[in-house]
């Protein structure tokens, strides 16, 4: 199992080396984890206690770890402030990963998420 995560990482990686430099991808997931973090401090409306999800969020190195977490964030921003408010908060993040994840993988527009 670790040897396919390792293939499909360093596919990933390479696929990122043709679009944007690394100091570049880096600074797009700060962008990223920023975005994320911060709909979570919203949807906690000033909770002190912060979901697994948060360190998660927070100590993730890498664009493409942030790309699998929207599932999480997804389903706690649902739980939290409801579908639809989930959807355009989760729609604005998704689209900062445009250029950094292959257009295949980016979801295609339709009315739910335009």
């Amino acid at each position: 199992m670790r040897k396919k995560i390792s293939r499909f990482t360093s596919s990933l990686i390479s696929q990122l080396g043709e679009w944007m430099t690394e100091s570049e991808a880096d600074v797009l997931a700060k962008d990223i984890r920023d975005a994320m973090v911060s709909c979570m401090q919203l949807a906690l409306k000033g909770q002190s206690d912060r979901p697994r999800l948060w360190r998660r969020v927070a100590y993730a190195n890498d664009i493409q770890t942030l790309w699998h977490l929207r599932t999480d964030m997804m389903a706690f921003l649902s739980e939290r402030c409801g579908e639809t408010l989930a959807r355009q908060q989760m729609s604005e993040i998704t689209e900062k990963f445009r250029g950094a994840i292959p257009d295949n993988q980016m979801p295609r527009k339709t009315r739910l998420n335009s």
